[in-house]
């Protein structure tokens, strides 16, 4: 499995509205990013990516990330 950022498989406003999902909604944080963020575009993200990909396996990656960032 290669390692990629979050970068090369979402655009900026699908981060931000990860960010804002994380800071706004954490209980819920994980099945809102997956649902809303994640799985409308997987198409895209397998594709761009070159790979299939699990959408629970990138919310917990994406959910790593943001838990890293002070503040969020």
């Amino acid at each position: 499995m290669k390692q990629v950022g979050l970068r090369e498989f979402l655009t900026s406003d699908e981060v931000d509205k990860a960010v804002k999902l994380y800071t706004y909604h954490r209980p819920a944080f994980h099945s809102r990013c997956r649902d809303e963020v994640i799985k409308p575009v997987i198409d895209r993200i397998n594709f761009d990516l070159g790979q299939e990909n699990d959408p629970d396996y990138l919310t917990y990656a994406i959910e790593a990330v943001l838990s890293k960032i002070p503040d969020l």
